[in-house]
């Protein structure tokens, strides 16, 4: 909470008493009594600037009495608001992800120049296996776009991609590169020739775990532990 300043204090006391003096039922009457051509002593006038002084000294405190107030009250609502562990999330995410690692689940990605599309597949384990990295990549995702400490500095890519399994693979392929990139073609129908890449994340539960201390350790550098109100799923 911050008080105002005495000059601070006293441009609003100077606002308040000239809202008074300049206006108001009373002040309009005495300027149509006095118009009418009725005397009004001088020292009427000091009683009625004195007056308002006073009650602009009361509405000036009072104003600045509420401003406090509202900031005390909003002040307590932050402190009451849960904060998010936001490292401990990525670091319990990459501790889920550890007991995949070694056991050849993988993600293989497929671009095609002739309409600019991306494929991905997850395949190389158990379908259990599968199962379970698809759930902890889309967890993945979530954090990305809630995490203040990582989300701001996505790329565009992976920012604007909707499905948060290719957008958490997407990331991977940013952050930790591709491997076994290779290249062929594809003939359409008219018989032209269009580039194919292909490239694949191995071991992705291992490359997984390393980006989610990454995660962490960006999360912890750009705000501290217990950092933001807890706004997406996962620890609190």
């Amino acid at each position: 909470m911050r008080m105002l300043k005495p000059l601070e204090f006293a441009d609003q006391l100077r606002k308040q008493w000239g809202t008074i003096v300049t206006s108001g039922a009373f002040i309009g009457g005495l300027g149509i009594w006095q118009g009418l051509g009725h005397p009004v002593a001088h020292g009427f006038y000091w009683g009625v600037a004195l007056v308002g002084f006073v009650t602009a000294s009361y509405r000036a405190w009072l104003r600045e009495s509420e401003r406090l107030e509202a900031e005390k009250l909003e002040s307590a609502r932050l402190r009451s608001v849960p904060r998010r562990d936001w490292a401990g999330d990525w670091k319990e995410l990459a501790d889920r992800f550890k007991p995949y690692v070694g056991s050849g689940i993988r993600a293989d990605w497929q671009h095609s120049s002739f309409n600019g599309t991306d494929i991905w597949r997850i395949c190389g384990g158990t379908n259990e296996v599968e199962k379970n990295c698809r759930a902890l990549c889309k967890l993945g995702a979530a954090l990305l776009s809630a995490c203040p400490g990582v989300g701001q500095g996505l790329p565009e890519t992976v920012r604007s991609e909707k499905d948060e399994l290719n957008k958490w693979l997407y990331f991977l392929k940013e952050t930790e590169s591709l491997t076994g990139t290779n290249y062929g073609f594809e003939v359409a129908q008219d018989g032209k020739e269009f580039l194919m890449t292909f490239g694949s994340i191995s071991d992705l539960a291992g490359v997984s775990a390393r980006a989610c201390i990454e995660c962490a350790t960006h999360a912890f550098a750009n705000l501290g532990p217990n950092s933001g109100p807890d706004n997406a799923t996962g620890r609190k």
